[in-house]
């Protein structure tokens, strides 16, 4: 026989009174029913077992390139000004030739001839130049000498963007002359480099090449 809604709540009521009350399951000593913990000296347990447990250690710290360090570095004195400074401008020909030959190949081979014979002409300066400026890398990478070919090939690449964008703003005739002027600027005294970095020098020799060998850090052999 099917009951009604009334028979089914007075069922419902008998049940719960026979059982103890329907809300039994909170009738708990200390139950607050308003609050959000079911037990709070439980949590506090595992709040204060939290607490004590001893810091994980932190995640060794990632390894960097010797070229990042390298391009993340400054110069930092006036010694690593200069030397810097010489060894990108005394490319300055090479990287012009480069143009030269590909865009105006006339004057391909006589730019060529004149920056050969100019770099003979300062073949030992530009040797000590490019020496020091190598010790330079090698101590921004914290003694790691297998820098100098990455910062080499980075600094060869930087190079021929900056002169390919910049033959891009130039204008056609404008870059042609300056290819045709370029074997007499090479034996002209602006190109003469113990003059033109008189200034830089003078700082450079402050400090031996002795001196600054010594003070390039290295790192240690792989056993």
């Amino acid at each position: 026989m099917r009951m009604n809604h009334r028979e089914a709540l007075v069922m419902c009521l008998l049940s719960c009174a026979l059982l103890g009350g329907c809300d039994a399951e909170f009738r708990q000593p200390g139950f607050n029913p308003d609050s959000t913990y079911r037990d709070p000296d439980e949590e506090f347990k595992k709040r204060e077992e939290a607490f004590n447990r001893p810091a994980s250690p932190p995640p060794p710290p990632a390894r960097l390139h010797p070229l990042t360090k390298v391009l993340n570095a400054y110069p930092k004195d006036d010694y690593e000004v200069a030397v810097l400074y010489m060894y990108e401008i005394m490319h300055t020909p090479d990287a012009t030739q480069a143009i030269c030959a590909r865009w105006f190949p006339d004057y391909g081979r006589q730019t060529a001839d004149a920056v050969n014979e100019w770099q003979k002409k300062n073949e030992s300066l530009m040797k000590e130049i490019s020496d020091r400026t190598h010790a330079i890398w090698i101590g921004q990478a914290e003694g790691d000498a297998s820098v100098v070919p990455w910062a080499e090939g980075r600094f060869n690449r930087d190079r021929r963007q900056q002169y390919d964008n910049n033959f891009d703003k130039t204008p056609v005739k404008v870059y042609q002359q300056r290819c045709a002027q370029l074997p007499s600027a090479l034996s002209s005294s602006e190109w003469d480099l113990t003059k033109r970095f008189r200034k830089q020098l003078a700082i450079m020799k402050k400090r031996p090449m002795s001196q600054v060998m010594a003070d390039t850090p290295s790192q240690p052999a792989a056993k």
